[in-house]
C-alpha cells in the first residue's frame, strides 16, 4: 500500500473515530419538530466546554475562559476532558475537548489506543469546572510511550 493510500485510509479512520466519539458524547437529542418539546432541563453542575478540532478555532487554548463555561443538563453529573493524539504522515496531531458527561470512571485517566499511533486519554471528575487540567501528565505519558516505541523498533531492526 502506497503512502498516499495509507494517508487516505488513516484520514478515513480518524473521521470515523471522531464521528463515533461525537455520537457518544452527551448531547441533546435533536428532533425534527422542536416546537412541541420543552428545552432540556439544566442542572447545577458547570464544566468547561471547548474543542480544538482541526480546522476550527482552538477554543481550548484558554480552557478556563468564562466563555467556555457550560451549565450541564440534569443527569450530567461529571465533567470530562479528552485528549487525542494521532501520528500520520510523520506529523503529530492533537485534539482536546472538554464537556459535561453522563458516564465515565472517576479517578485516574483512562487511556485507549488504536492503530497508526492513535491514543486517547479520557479523564472524568466531579465538581464545578473541574475539567481544566493541563496536558502535562498526558504529554509526559505520550513522550514516555514514544521513547519506548523507538527503543522497541530499534531493537527489532
Amino acid at each position: 500500500m502506497g503512502v498516499s493510500a495509507k494517508l487516505n485510509c488513516m484520514a478515513l479512520f480518524v473521521a470515523v473515530f471522531f464521528a463515533f466519539v461525537s455520537s457518544q458524547s452527551p448531547t441533546n437529542s435533536s428532533s425534527t419538530d422542536t416546537s412541541s418539546t420543552a428545552p432540556p432541563e439544566k442542572g447545577d453542575l458547570q464544566c468547561y466546554s471547548c474543542s480544538s478540532y482541526p480546522g476550527e478555532p482552538d477554543l481550548c487554548s484558554n480552557p478556563t475562559a468564562e466563555t467556555n463555561v457550560e451549565t450541564c443538563l440534569k443527569g450530567e453529573t461529571m465533567c470530562r476532558k479528552v485528549e487525542q493524539h494521532i501520528t500520520y504522515g510523520g506529523d503529530d496531531h492533537v485534539r482536546t475537548f472538554r464537556e459535561c458527561a453522563k458516564t465515565g470512571d472517576l479517578g485516574e485517566c483512562s487511556e485507549r489506543t488504536g492503530t497508526h499511533g492513535f491514543k486517547s486519554w479520557y479523564c472524568q471528575c466531579k465538581g464545578n469546572k473541574c475539567n481544566s487540567a493541563s496536558s502535562s501528565f498526558v504529554s509526559f505519558t505520550l513522550l514516555a510511550s514514544m521513547v519506548a516505541g523507538v527503543f522497541y523498533m530499534k531493537n527489532r531492526i
